[in-house]
């Protein structure tokens, strides 16, 4: 398991990256050419994890390959993983300075390894699609127009691209209907070339249904569950889970949610099924379903500090701890990590300068929690005064505080009182 002894476990194409097996990667690669590439998609997903074991493998692996095009995808794709990591579904524009310039860090050297991808094999439909989506998450200087002709150009009917496609159509708060009647009708006739299009088809037969006006709940309930694949389709599922658990038939929710979850991993469908499943059977069996997502798809910030919270309900405070001190190593730059740990280790005595540490590291990566500034001067407050005395507005200067946090009342009122102490 994640905690004991803190190595995930890993899949067979996964040993084989950590072990230097080369050969092994491309022949899977290669064996997955055909009409669609969603098989191959697949594989470079699984191969992009965050752990510095796989970082460092996968650097080996371009050097070692520098002729192959997959390093260079499996690379792009986990420094992706990364970004949308550090957004933590959160716009760029409101993240602190230091996770948004890491973003946008991350989001360069994507597109950099997907460029040199596309350079090495033009028609590689994944490092299309994960160009287009960098688009639409915000990062410069990249023409959505340009990126889809050549795409489409180069890659044709592409699975992963029109996947992409749906997934930009959907994801829009108003879907235009002309759109998801256009993509209904490409991945219906692309059901010839492969079955692998059903899928994408029968999520924009559910998309279309989802924006039909004269349904009601109960009638769009049942016209999702009548749509032909839809059990192959996490879109159709996650909007069937959100009907039923806005019904309160939370049993058919997870149902749905597990099904999503199964066919297209993703980070927030796991944090959705962790919540439902604490809520309905306990803390313990989210804990359990959740380490063993981590170790099949490897660890992002928010899904280990879901891990810890729930081993800290479940009473296990020392591995929570122990999670989260994992976390802080593994993903230094996600705040919210350390104010965690810092909240577990000021629950035990011994722990407190620890705990101030890790509180001041989280406030030092955002200024701008006034709560966060309240419990580390509360904190100095229980400790011995330091050598160097705590001066607020100085370390509010140094950290580029907000004036909302350097003008707030409340922190200056702390602020005095733990001065005057160690005056």
């Amino acid at each position: 398991m994640l905690i004991a002894p803190s190595v995930p476990a890993i899949t067979v194409s996964g040993g084989e990256l950590l072990s230097g097996q080369h050969a092994a990667l491309e022949t899977r690669f290669t064996a997955l050419r055909g009409a669609s590439d969603r098989s191959r998609r697949a594989l470079a997903l699984e191969l992009a994890q965050l752990t510095p074991a796989y970082l460092e493998a996968q650097q080996v692996w371009r050097e070692a390959r520098p002729g192959q095009p997959w390093p260079l995808l499996v690379i792009g794709l986990t420094e992706t993983r990364r970004a949308e990591g550090l957004l933590d579904g959160q716009p760029l524009h409101a993240l602190p300075a230091t996770r948004r310039q890491a973003v946008q860090q991350a989001w360069t050297e994507a597109r950099t390894a997907l460029e040199a991808a596309l350079r090495l094999e033009p028609a590689l439909g994944p490092a299309h699609a994960a160009l287009l989506r960098l688009e639409r998450e915000g990062i410069r200087g990249m023409s959505a127009r340009a990126l889809f002709e050549r795409a489409r150009r180069q890659a044709g009917g592409s699975w992963s691209l029109l996947a992409e496609m749906l997934d930009a159509a959907v994801g829009e708060a108003a879907p235009a209907r002309k759109t998801l009647e256009y993509l209904h009708g490409v991945t219906r006739r692309a059901i010839g070339r492969h079955a692998d299009f059903a899928m994408l088809a029968a999520t924009a037969d559910c998309a279309l249904l989802q924006a039909a006006e004269y349904l009601d709940a109960e009638e769009r309930r049942d016209a999702l569950a009548e749509v032909e694949g839809q059990q192959d389709s996490a879109y159709c599922q996650d909007r069937q889970a959100a009907l039923a658990l806005a019904a309160g038939d939370d049993g058919a929710a997870l149902g749905h949610a597990l099904i999503a979850e199964r066919q297209q991993p993703d980070d927030a469908r796991r944090l959705r099924i962790a919540a439902l499943l604490a809520a309905r059977q306990g803390p313990v069996a989210a804990r359990l379903w959740l380490t063993e997502a981590i170790d099949r798809h490897g660890p992002t910030p928010a899904t280990l500090r879901r891990l810890a919270s729930l081993h800290w309900q479940s009473g296990e405070d020392a591995d929570a701890r122990r999670l989260l001190g994992l976390t802080v190593v593994w993903f230094p730059l996600d705040e919210a990590a350390w104010a965690l740990r810092g909240q577990l280790l000021t629950r035990e005595p011994g722990e407190r300068e620890a705990a101030a540490q890790s509180l001041a590291t989280a406030a030092r990566l955002d200024p701008s929690r006034v709560a966060l500034w309240g419990e580390l001067m509360r904190l100095y407050a229980q400790l011995p005064c330091p050598a160097t005395p705590f001066r607020f507005s100085a370390v509010c200067t140094a950290w580029r505080c907000p004036d909302r946090v350097r003008r707030d009342a409340g922190l200056a009122a702390l602020a005095r009182q733990l001065e005057r102490r160690c005056s």
